[in-house]
């Protein structure tokens, strides 16, 4: 009998490097994406074995390994590059990976169809190596209009999921909310939030995209999209929520599935919503008195990111109560089973969590930087832009990355600027090999 050429090829290599399966796949699997690639080529069993999903989730436990290393960060940066667009010298937009304490700029996947000198790019998330960027082509963009038409057509708009290692990149299907607005009424807040959220299956992904609507009282409504069935679907759960004042959607945040933005009503008091993606529910959450008010002068609010901090919701704010010696406050969230929660009239849960004051440090101490994020424990900054190159369409002021440790009320320099990059938002992110 003719023995196929697959045969033979699978044959030969088992013959020849004598290594049981199992031992191969966990010698390939400590291995960086950019070199298993390379060894797809070598045999269709090699290849084969790559694309598997056991191998892929053998591979993700090991990365996930290497980057828990303090020696080997891993952060994906939304950031402008310093060049041009054929004739046009703004600044590129595109990401930028930190890797061994050394920036690469990677730029953005070639998508079709886009102007991206009007495009506006959102780093929205990454999980398990994906990453969800959400782009609008504000080319056709108008603020008024005279007919009532969905939102959607208002703009065009692109829902990216990349896999930055792989260069593979999907775009998903737009979402129809079917939301006639008045020519009066602004544009509905919308959010996103990404995550894999399937144990079983680590390439099942979850995209959530958040909206508001109505005049007189407020309401948060959600759709899902999930890879698996390829189509966006209405959430059951809505959340009304009277006297809405503002959201600040660059703020949001998502945490174990969770997805967190920051509200204010017209009596400038302000909260935290929350959209589970796991248990499709909305959720209200009360800050600490001494921070709930918009009106404050002594805080500054309506700038103030939501962060991670040990796997639990953290506002990071500046106090400027002492006069001339502000003070820096981070306040962490306890996300454990016993924070008081109780339902209100429209069925919304409303939970009354605990809020701890963990650092507290003078603003002196990092004046002069400007913070972007929160690191293995510790403080992530970038030295602050010169107002004259603030001011600059055509050049942008190199930026070094430091981390600062409050318990040790140290900084440390991890990058210094080789190339003219400014660093927007910041993402965890660990390569993997799964598809999009």
């Amino acid at each position: 009998m003719e023995t196929s050429r697959s045969q033979v090829v699978k044959l030969s290599y088992t013959l020849a490097l004598g290594i049981p399966e199992n031992v191969l796949v966990e010698i390939l699997s400590k291995l960086p994406v950019k070199s298993l690639l390379r060894f797809l080529c070598v045999s269709q069993e090699w290849h084969a074995l790559t694309k598997s999903s056991y191998f892929i989730a053998r591979h993700l436990v090991h990365q996930y390994s290497s980057c828990s290393d303090q020696s080997r960060p891993c952060l994906l940066f939304l950031s402008s590059l310093a060049g041009s667009f054929e004739d046009d010298c703004k600044p590129r937009l595109g990401f930028s990976l930190l890797r061994d304490e050394e920036i690469t700029f990677l730029g953005l996947p070639s998508l079709p169809n886009l102007t991206i000198k009007t495009a506006a790019l959102k780093l929205v998330g990454s999980s398990n190596g994906l990453v969800f960027c959400h782009v609008i082509d504000t080319e056709n963009w108008t603020s008024t209009t005279e007919e009532k038409h969905d939102i959607a057509s208002r703009f065009r708009e692109l829902l990216l999921v990349w896999n930055p290692a792989t260069q593979q990149f999907r775009c998903l299907p737009e979402p129809k909310i079917n939301i006639s607005l008045e020519q009066e009424e602004e544009a509905p807040s919308v959010l996103f939030a990404f995550d894999c959220v399937h144990d079983h299956d680590i390439s099942e992904y979850k995209l959530v995209r958040v909206f508001s609507h109505g005049k007189e009282v407020t309401t948060f409504e959600a759709q899902v999209f999930i890879r698996s069935t390829n189509s966006w679907r209405q959430v059951k759960d809505k959340l009304a929520f009277p006297s809405y004042k503002s959201c600040f959607e660059s703020t949001a945040t998502t945490l174990n599935g969770v997805l967190y933005w920051k509200v204010v009503q017209k009596s400038d008091e302000c909260y935290v919503l929350s959209f589970s993606l796991h248990e499709e529910v909305f959720s209200i959450i009360q800050l600490p008195i001494c921070i709930r008010y918009l009106n404050r002068d002594d805080y500054n609010w309506t700038t103030v990111p939501l962060y991670s901090w040990k796997d639990s919701p953290a506002i990071v704010i500046t106090d400027y109560s002492a006069n001339d010696n502000p003070n820096i406050v981070f306040w962490v969230m306890s996300t454990n089973e016993e924070s008081k929660s109780n339902t209100n009239e429209s069925g919304t849960q409303m939970r009354t969590p605990t809020w701890v004051q963990q650092v507290r440090l003078k603003y002196s101490v990092l004046d002069g930087f400007s913070m972007i994020g929160l690191w293995k424990d510790q403080f992530l900054f970038t030295s602050k832009i010169t107002n004259e190159a603030a001011g600059a369409t055509d050049d942008i002021e190199p930026e070094d990355l430091f981390l600062y440790d409050p318990r040790s009320d140290t900084k440390r320099e991890i990058v210094k600027h080789a190339v003219r990059i400014k660093f927007i938002r910041v993402e965890n992110y660990v390569e993997s090999l799964l598809p999009v």
